[in-house]
């Protein structure tokens, strides 16, 4: 019996042994540092077998562009140039950069913008008009079904044309603006390589955000991490990162639903209760355009980048990701 005992504990024992083994091998906090091959093997092998029947790895969808507005190096170059210009605003001294910076995340870092009057950049602008909305990241919005956190843009060239002619915002009258842009002769010579073949004059507002437009839509995050992880790398994601994956896309979580792959957002517009914030008045979001039945919805916004683009939310109600889960939960 005592011998029967004894066998049964060696047995115990080594198995507690290689269950640890594993464990103490994968537990990194970063991934892709994993010392032999052996190691690789195995996670190539466990985590490949998890990949394959997750869907991880998903096609993006049709990344929605006018016929009217083909892309093309030259325009892009051009999308540039005007994206970081203050010359497209009423008094020089705003671009569209000041308020989606791409050292800020393609945002501004704030939980509400600020607009005409103002200086600086980020947290650091100050003396302007304060809108009432964060501004949202350009990050992968060339994926998006409709533009501005309630909708109201069809797409990017829409988009393009609201800040600039906004009063609070850019307060640019839009033929003024062709007029100043025509008295720049890099500018002229540009819209004419550009847009010359055209029927019309080819500097003109609607060129102006075309040009925008297309320059806009490089701007994409596809080659993160989890891109590579998803695509068979299973060694870009640590242990915790892995963990937070699966608890993502977990029944209990459910926050897959709302930020789905590979855009990590969806075409819907949620009412998820998000505080106003001070004594701002009540914001109703996409019922402002779309009328009964969408108050207090709000575009749901990518999660690409998520951690560049604090505060979160329409209006900056949560400094952190922790306060955004807290919320949630």
């Amino acid at each position: 019996m005592n011998r029967l005992i004894k066998i049964i504990g060696i047995v115990f024992i080594i198995f507690m042994v290689l269950l640890t083994i594993p464990i103490s091998s994968l537990d990194k906090k970063m991934g892709g540092a994993y010392g032999t091959v052996n190691q690789h093997d195995f996670i190539d092998n466990y985590f490949g077998n998890i990949t394959a029947s997750a869907n991880l790895s998903r096609a993006y969808p049709l990344m929605p562009i006018r016929a009217n507005n083909p892309v093309s190096v030259d325009k892009e170059k051009l999308g540039r140039l005007l994206y970081f210009d203050p010359i497209l605003s009423g008094d020089n001294t705003i671009s569209c950069a000041h308020c989606h910076h791409p050292d800020l995340g393609f945002t501004d870092n704030r939980a509400l913008s600020m607009g005409q009057g103002g200086s600086g950049i980020g947290q650091d602008r100050n003396g302007g008009q304060i809108l009432r909305r964060g501004s949202p990241t350009i990050w992968n919005s060339a994926y998006n079904h409709l533009q501005f956190w309630d909708g109201r843009a069809d797409d990017l060239e829409h988009q393009a044309s609201f800040p600039i002619q906004d009063m609070k915002e850019m307060a640019q009258d839009k033929d003024e603006l062709v007029q100043e842009l025509l008295q720049v002769p890099e500018y002229v010579r540009l819209f004419d390589d550009v847009f010359g073949n055209s029927a019309g004059p080819a500097l003109t507002f609607e060129n102006v955000t075309f040009a925008i437009a297309v320059f806009e839509r490089t701007i994409i995050a596809n080659n993160t991490r989890f891109d590579k992880y998803a695509r068979g790398d299973h060694l870009a994601l640590s242990k915790s990162e892995r963990h937070g994956l699966n608890l993502f896309r977990s029944l209990k979580t459910r926050c897959f639903e709302c930020h789905n792959f590979p855009t990590f957002n969806n075409p819907d517009f949620k009412v998820v209760g998000v505080p106003d914030i001070n004594d701002q008045e009540p914001d109703l979001g996409r019922a402002e355009i779309a009328g009964k039945g969408y108050e207090r919805a709000f575009k749901v916004p990518t999660l690409r980048n998520i951690a560049l683009t604090a505060p979160y939310m329409h209006n900056g109600a949560f400094q952190t990701l922790d306060e955004v889960i807290d919320f949630y939960a």
